[in-house]
């Protein structure tokens, strides 16, 4: 095992049922890992996991007391992940794993590649946010991905299932949390990084760092080699996210550290334990910090996206221009931000600095700045054109060319066409087949999905919930608007705070109309969430609507709207109930729009 285990082990052989860090679900004859967290540290529940059955505890303490069998591991959570591997019989080495990171964009990522394998005659499921399985036959989870036992216990169930392949949503928390260490991942890819999850990683480096551990083979697990990369190399944080070597432990592995010299030198170990406050569904799990100075040692391609340069956004045909560069500054300045005596949260006054110049590249070297030569791509987009029936785009590659006409929703998809087609690539997968595969790609739910009952006026449902995702979604929205844009959104509670501000003065750059809302507030007071956002409104002497209640908020969007319009309904997306303080209760955008519209006397139309 790695971490290799310490002190007394008795040598009898022991029968075990389970393995868990969770002492409640653990069964009668089960391991018990002592996992750190924020609020509760799992060795403390040991006594109780004994209590429960537990034949064998697992920590990082010298000792714990009254356990019948106890092992002492430098790290629990690469215990738990390596262990849980093991349990299941190492699914992934059945499996064809790929996994996709970034900020925006892993779920319709996950979904082209299911679509360009099933062109190619491969059987293929995804895994993340909107569930596990076939896009027709999913399973729902709570977590993007899940903690390991779980997540290995999916795995084993696809593989068990007759899938060939699995496409993964792997987000930043599982990776700070090591839920998918000791994975295969034999290809992994990176979309984009922008502001989300600080509450969770504190400022954009760490978050970042987080992002590149699954671009590191050590970081993997113990027996993993390098795998095939595809990154984003238009992206700000490419620098940060590939890194640069630092030398290697005597081991053989580069050192995992903060040192930021190149060559044979070395860095100082950054190997320790972080408390952190959320999961990234809200619960109370801490992780492993784990910072690193060394750079990747994947086989790595890049692709050139044309759409990561603001000058190249256009308005379009809007009654409402499209500033592009305030918005650039909005999102890059942090001039931009709160006062100190504004009416945000004390602990989050201070926001990080974003200027984008600066934090391009956190090492010495060139090697991995973001690209500004579109020809020293792997893949190239040579051109981006949104069409009545959906997205064209031109792909260089390797092999050729090819040209996708999609029906996708949005300029931003072209980012995360490229990363599919990149992945198609690196399987081996024939053009054709990802060609057929990428057109194919069925509407993803939850983003960009239209609400049609037959109105003069676009209705648009979006997961986007970063200040970026927001920027780029209603943007996509222009070329196919006349008139004006209504823009219905709000922000979490008990997450992100940095990013209300943000969203604000966002909104305000690119919607006619604006209406803040409640966007499950969690155990937060709503109006405090939506003075946030309000404050960033009223920083660019904008306005709008204040409305609690987010079904009278659409309500009144769709009022609005007169033909030729877009009410682009942001936050929710995919998701079926709104959460809050003491109770969660349905409430699914599509649905309450569908509903609203057909009280306004429109008819259901055939994109319902």
């Amino acid at each position: 095992m790695n971490p290799k285990p310490r002190g007394a082990w008795p040598g009898d052989d022991l029968l075990v049922t389970g393995i868990d860090h969770d002492d409640r679900r653990l069964p009668a004859g089960g391991v018990f890992v002592c996992v750190r967290g924020a609020t509760r540290d799992g060795h403390d529940l040991a006594e109780r996991a004994v209590r429960r059955g537990a034949v064998l505890i697992i920590g990082e303490r010298d000792q714990i007391d009254d356990a019948p069998h106890y092992l002492q591991v430098d790290d629990s959570r690469k215990a738990l992940a390596l262990l849980a591997c093991a349990w299941h019989d190492h699914p992934s080495r059945r499996l064809t794993v790929i996994g996709v990171t970034g900020t925006n964009g892993k779920s319709s990522v996950t979904w082209m590649v299911q679509s360009m394998a099933a062109a190619a005659g491969k059987r293929a499921a995804v895994f993340g946010t909107l569930g596990i399985g076939s896009p027709d036959r999913l399973r729902p989870q709570p977590f993007t991905t899940p903690v390991a036992p779980d997540f290995q216990a999916e795995l084993a169930r696809v593989a068990d299932e007759g899938y060939e392949l699995v496409a993964v949503e792997v987000s930043s928390h599982a990776l700070h949390q090591r839920r998918t260490y000791g994975t295969r991942f034999p290809i992994v890819a990176f979309t984009n990084l922008s502001q989300d999850h600080l509450d969770f990683h504190g400022d954009m480096d760490s978050y970042a760092t987080a992002k590149g551990l699954l671009f590191r083979s050590w970081e993997r697990g113990p027996e993993e080699t390098p795998a095939l990369a595809v990154v984003n190399g238009s992206d700000p944080y490419i620098g940060q996210l590939l890194g640069e070597s630092t030398g290697t432990t005597d081991g053989g592995a580069p050192d995992a550290g903060t040192g930021t010299g190149t060559g044979t030198g070395t860095g100082t170990p950054g190997a320790g334990t972080t408390d952190v406050a959320t999961t990234d569904d809200g619960g109370t799990d801490a992780g492993t910090g784990a910072g690193t100075g060394a750079g990747t040692d994947d086989d790595v391609w890049r692709f050139f996206d044309p759409t990561e340069d603001r000058e190249w956004l256009d308005a379009g045909p809007s009654a409402h221009p499209f500033e592009a560069e305030r918005v650039k500054e909005t999102l890059v300045d942090p001039k931009s931000e709160p006062d100190k005596d504004s009416d945000m949260d004390s602990d989050m006054d201070s926001h990080t600095d974003s200027d984008s110049d600066s934090q391009t590249v956190s090492t010495p070297s060139t090697k991995w700045q973001r690209l500004t030569d579109p020809a020293a791509a792997e893949i190239e987009a040579l051109q981006v054109e949104p069409r009545p029936q959906g997205l064209f785009v031109r792909v260089r590659h390797p092999q050729g060319e090819m040209e996708l006409q999609t029906k996708l929703l949005g300029t931003f998809q072209a980012q995360n066409l490229l990363t599919a087609a990149g992945i198609g690539l690196r399987l081996g997968m024939d053009p054709d087949a990802i060609r057929r595969g990428l057109e194919a790609t069925p509407g993803i739910p939850g983003r960009m999905e239209r609400v049609d009952r037959g109105q003069p006026f676009l209705v648009v449902v979006d997961f986007a919930h970063t200040p970026e995702a927001l920027l780029r979604s209603v943007e996509s929205l222009r070329p196919f608007v006349d008139g004006r844009i209504v823009l219905v959104f709000g922000c979490g509670g008990e997450r992100d705070k940095t990013k209300r501000f943000q969203m604000g003065r966002v909104a305000t750059f690119i919607a006619d109309q604006i209406i803040v809302t409640d966007d499950n507030p969690r155990g937060e007071e709503p109006s405090r969430i939506r003075n946030h956002i309000l404050d960033g409104i009223r920083s660019t002497e904008g306005t709008a609507i204040d409305c609690a209640s987010r079904e009278r908020a659409i309500e009144a969007a769709l009022q609005l709207a007169e033909a030729g319009d877009a009410v682009f309904i942001a936050g929710k997306g995919h998701e079926t109930v709104q959460i809050q303080a003491h109770a969660t209760v349905p409430f699914d955008d599509r649905e309450v729009a569908g509903r609203l519209l057909e009280d306004l006397g429109f008819s259901k139309g055939s994109g319902a």
